[in-house]
């Protein structure tokens, strides 16, 4: 199930669910006309529940990013890994499109609690 939600006033998170290609793309159109649509400033899309995606899932992220960088607000893509981390990576779209890895994700909260257990 695809995640939509308000997280802050101008703080939009949005977590689609399974592959990220043609179908998927379809499915998640109404959210999409949505983040499009609204005046947010900052966007984070989290793909850690993504195993696949094609040049329509890339087009999708290029075009939000697009209409962010318009609006002069902020975007951020965290959770990535497996073939969306790959097709990202061989197309040199991790620094433009800020991508986060779902390594980069996970190991923040992990380093925070090794750093809280080592303390006591």
């Amino acid at each position: 199930m695809t995640e939509f939600r308000f997280d802050a006033p101008g703080a939009l998170f949005f977590r689609p669910e399974g592959p990220l290609d043609a179908i998927g793309v379809l499915a998640c159109e109404s959210h999409v006309e949505t983040i499009t649509d609204i005046s947010v400033e900052h966007i984070t899309i989290d793909l850690s529940d993504v195993s696949f995606m094609d040049p329509s899932g890339l087009g999708l992220l290029v075009d939000i990013a697009k209409r962010m960088k318009m609006r002069g607000g902020e975007f951020v893509i965290r959770g990535v890994h497996g073939q969306p981390q790959r097709m990202l990576e061989r197309l040199n779209l991790m620094r433009p499109l800020n991508v986060q890895t779902a390594t980069e994700t996970s190991a923040r909260p992990a380093v925070a609690a090794y750093a809280a257990a080592q303390a006591a």
